[in-house]
């Protein structure tokens, strides 16, 4: 009975609550939008100013630079901030916020293929790194300074079909282990009556 009565509470408030919601939005993105730009702005120019310093290879030995980004939000939620580096064979995206770092490559022949570089880096076998480890920029720069022919070579066209196979597999992998935990999680929440 309890749970009928809930059901119903939740399908009488959701309209109103998605009104009041979508008011509030308009209110806030005609007050505080250009602010929100302009903080974004400065957050993407600090993390461009800290790639260039802490990773120069990136530029001067592999040609990089920094182009738009596609597909991504602006401005991004929170403090976040996001840089692209085009190089000649890749593309690295980091996103910076809340105290995280997130590295992604890319192949140069299919741009938005985004994959996080400590899992590129595992299928790759190197020593002494584990998916999710890069914790910092300095991290990213020192693991990428010493592995980048690797990786330069295993995102071209005649090996990456074999790489992302490798990758799809780890994705499936967490896809499961995600489900399974969401399942859990859901019977522990909503027992069966």
């Amino acid at each position: 009975m309890r749970r009928r009565f809930g059901v119903w509470l939740a399908a009488a408030l959701k309209p109103p609550l998605l009104v009041l919601g979508w008011v509030a939005g308009g209110i806030y993105k005609v007050l505080f939008s250009r602010t929100d730009e302009e903080l974004a702005k400065k957050h993407e120019e600090k993390l461009a100013a800290d790639i260039q310093n802490v990773l120069p290879f990136l530029f001067d030995e592999m040609g990089g630079r920094i182009v738009p980004n596609e597909g991504v939000e602006f401005p991004p939620p929170f403090d976040y901030a996001v840089i692209t580096v085009d190089t000649p064979h890749i593309r690295l995206r980091f996103t910076s916020g809340r105290d995280h770092l997130a590295v992604q490559i890319a192949p140069k022949f299919s741009p938005n293929r985004w994959h996080e570089l400590s899992t590129v880096l595992s299928v790759l076998e190197v020593h002494g790194l584990q998916r999710g480890s890069i914790s910092g920029l300095a991290q990213a720069g020192r693991v990428l300074h010493r592995h980048v022919s690797e990786i330069t070579d295993a995102f071209t066209e005649e090996r990456y079909s074999d790489l992302r196979a490798q990758l799809q597999e780890i994705y499936e992998r967490d896809r499961i282990v995600t489900n399974q935990l969401e399942t859990e999680i859901n019977r522990r929440l909503y027992p069966q009556e």
